[in-house]
């Protein structure tokens, strides 16, 4: 039995080098010979690089499709016509948009995707108002959701126009765009509630990302301050 020299692997007596760090075997007291059997395979397969997404759209529709088929059958025979089945409809397509229909694309535009997400999130919200029977959907749902989704596309649309590399810029975006959103939230609730623009506790996340953002920022245009502190992390 021999071990590498090298990086102390244990050898089998037909190698000739290292098969971890391809170096040499020298045994003067056990010279290699020509093995009729490798243990090895003779030839290196190569593994699969890209996963067919479409493939694997199909797989996850037919998923999706099955509860929906169950439920809608239940619904059917259980009651009179269609009713809460309905809920499981709509969040089945709206998942659809999410998951399956960036993977059926041929090329993914990550901000047509995020503005489908938001009309199906649209749509879900406003089904389930429906068979509700409420009143909630346009002076509450849809303008946190409208919000949201907005503020999203503008946050993806100024990372990608960042300079590769300024990950704390980018951190500062996301940090923004919390503290933008909570308060807008704040603002549709109250004003939903109480008729009036009142805010409190939203100022409580506004301003520590607020603090936190502008930190970021000048950290990241402070190139020698970044050098310094990596140097000190990583002594």
């Amino acid at each position: 039995m021999s071990y590498c020299v090298n990086c102390g692997v244990e050898l089998a007596e037909s190698e000739k080098c290292c098969p971890l760090c391809q170096t040499e075997v020298v045994n003067p007291r056990s010279p290699w010979k020509e093995p009729s059997t490798r243990p090895y395979p003779p030839r290196l397969e190569r593994l699969m690089k890209r996963i067919d997404r479409r493939y694997l759209a199909l797989i996850l529709g037919a998923f999706l499709l099955l509860p929906v088929f169950i439920t809608l059958l239940c619904d059917f025979l259980t009651g009179e016509g269609l009713s809460w089945s309905l809920y499981v409809l709509s969040a089945s397509v709206m998942l659809a948009v999410w998951i399956l229909l960036p993977l059926w694309a041929k090329q993914f535009h990550l901000l047509s995707f995020l503005a489908l997400d938001g009309l199906a999130a649209l749509l879900f919200l406003a089904v389930v108002e429906r068979l509700s029977e409420g009143s909630w959907f346009l002076p509450l749902a849809a303008p946190i959701t409208l919000c949201f989704f907005s503020a999203l596309l503008l946050l993806v649309w100024l990372c990608r126009r960042s300079p590769a590399g300024r990950w704390l810029s980018r951190i500062a975006l996301g940090l923004l765009f919390c503290s933008v959103f909570c308060l807008l939230v704040e603002l549709i609730v109250a004003l939903y509630l109480s008729h009036q623009l009142v805010l409190n506790w939203s100022l409580f996340v506004l301003l520590p990302c607020l603090i936190l953002a502008l930190a970021a920022r000048i950290l990241d245009s402070k190139q020698k301050l970044k050098d310094e502190i990596l140097k000190r992390m990583f002594y």
